[in-house]
C-alpha cells in the first residue's frame, strides 16, 4: 500500500524579526573593500590615533585588531575571502560589515 501526503503552507510566516540595523550604525554601502584600515575606523565613527593597533598574519592574510579601554574592533584582509570589518566594543554598537574583495 502506498499512500502520497501533499502539503501545503499554512500561511503562517516564521517567527524571524527582521534585521534592522542600530540608527547609529553605517550600512555596508559607506564601507568599501579598498579603504584602508584609518578610512575604515573614521567611517564607523573611530580615532584611529585612540586606539591601539596589534597585527597578526595569517595563511591568506592577515587581522588588526584596534582596541582601547572601550573599543575592540577586528579588521581582517583575506586574499580568499576579502575584508571584514568586527566590532564588538562598545557592547551597544557590535556590528559585522563583509566588504569583499578590493
Amino acid at each position: 500500500m502506498f499512500l502520497a501526503f501533499s502539503f501545503t503552507g499554512c500561511g503562517r510566516q516564521p517567527a524571524i524579526p527582521p534585521a534592522t540595523p542600530p540608527a547609529h550604525s553605517l550600512s555596508a554601502t559607506n564601507l568599501v573593500a579598498a579603504m584602508a584600515d584609518d578610512e575604515i575606523l573614521r567611517a564607523i565613527g573611530q580615532s584611529p590615533s585612540a586606539l591601539q593597533a596589534r597585527r597578526e598574519n595569517g595563511k591568506d592574510g592577515y587581522s588588526v585588531t584596534y582596541s582601547n579601554e572601550t573599543t575592540l574592533i577586528f579588521i581582517t584582509r583575506s586574499l580568499v575571502s576579502g575584508v571584514s570589518v568586527i566590532r564588538l566594543k562598545p557592547e551597544e554598537q557590535k556590528q559585522q560589515w563583509t566588504l569583499g574583495k578590493p
